[in-house]
């Protein structure tokens, strides 16, 4: 996403004084924090992905059957070559 760490810093703050995240310290080194979604934000969470389902489904609905499904088949072949391509810049690091 390219932020800065002090953006992202103010960013899981902010989500946690909502109480969307929760942090805690490690115990074996204080500095370091564990980050977590709690309920709260986990219903957030699904409650938003219904919605974008929604929205995509009314978004596609002038489309005829055969056209929905060469465009799903198209997402999955583009979501597989970005996790193909993501794993090799992992391998790489």
């Amino acid at each position: 996403m390219k932020l800065t760490l002090p953006s992202v810093s103010q960013m899981i703050d902010r989500l946690v004084r909502l109480g969307y995240l929760s942090r805690t310290e490690q115990a074996a080194d204080r500095r370091k924090k564990t980050i977590a979604v709690t309920s709260k934000g986990k219903r957030f969470l699904q409650q938003l992905q219904a919605e974008r389902s929604t929205e995509y489904e009314l978004g596609i609905s002038p489309l005829r059957e055969p056209t929905r499904r060469e465009l799903a088949a198209a997402l999955q072949r583009a979501l597989e070559e970005l996790r193909v391509a993501a794993a090799g810049r992992q391998a790489k690091r």
